[in-house]
């Protein structure tokens, strides 16, 4: 029997096995983007906060901490995939907090730079929006004869203890890249867009360019200068 997100039924503690933290072979990542975004995730906090710890519950937990912890090979790295009008992009999925869906963006008054939008709110805090596309200098266009439907969405990315969020046409899912699966940005002086790329790689017969993410949260630090 195929399993799909619909007919899927996680282990237990399944982040640590299958999920963000573990080999990412959930086939609910690609919908969820991340383990916080997952009600699986979610309901199992609020189990352990509501519950008292039994001695089981704690050699469980004790036993799961005890055991070496599996990192990701050095010659691969988890990116989540993303489409700006004709262009697919990736950036790592270690910066990605959660995703959500569009909301007002309440622009700053003042400011004459079309990289900040202004402030979205999100669950009573304030982050800050940005234009992507006006980061990268990138010329998008819409996507003709692409799927019927898509999703918008919005990213909230952190890095350092600094939060952005950013408006995003769809999200494709999760993408394991191999070192040898990357190739080189080819160098043009006349495309700035190329700045904040660090390498490129085929996925499904599509071109998608990787987001150097130190150059991109440097350049809204900058922005905002």
């Amino acid at each position: 029997m195929t399993v799909t997100p619909s007919t899927f039924t996680p282990p237990e503690i399944c982040w640590r096995s299958i999920g963000i933290w573990g080999d990412a072979s959930c086939p609910k990542l690609p919908e969820e983007i991340h383990c916080h975004n997952c009600p699986v995730y979610i309901q199992s906090g609020r189990h352990q906060l509501e519950q008292t710890a039994s001695d089981d519950y704690r050699r469980q937990w004790a036993e799961i901490m005890a055991r070496p912890k599996e990192t990701e090979p050095t010659d691969t790295v988890s990116l989540a995939i993303f489409r700006l009008g004709n262009h697919v992009l990736a950036l790592r999925t270690a910066v990605f907090k959660r995703i959500l869906e569009p909301r007002p963006i309440h622009p700053i008054p003042h400011r004459n730079t079309n990289i900040v939008l202004g402030i979205v709110a999100l669950q009573g805090e304030l982050q800050l929006a940005f234009s992507l596309p006006e980061l990268l200098r990138l010329k998008t266009e819409p996507l003709v004869g692409g799927r019927k439907r898509t999703l918008p969405r919005m990213a909230l990315i952190e890095k350092q203890g600094e939060r952005w969020v950013f408006p995003v046409d769809e999200m494709l899912g999760l993408h394991q890249l191999t070192s040898d699966a990357a190739m080189a940005i080819p160098s043009d002086e006349n495309d700035p867009s190329t700045t904040y790329l660090t390498s490129m790689f085929e996925l499904d017969g599509r071109i998608v360019n990787r987001i150097d993410d130190e150059l991109l949260f440097a350049g809204l630090k900058r922005s905002l200068q």
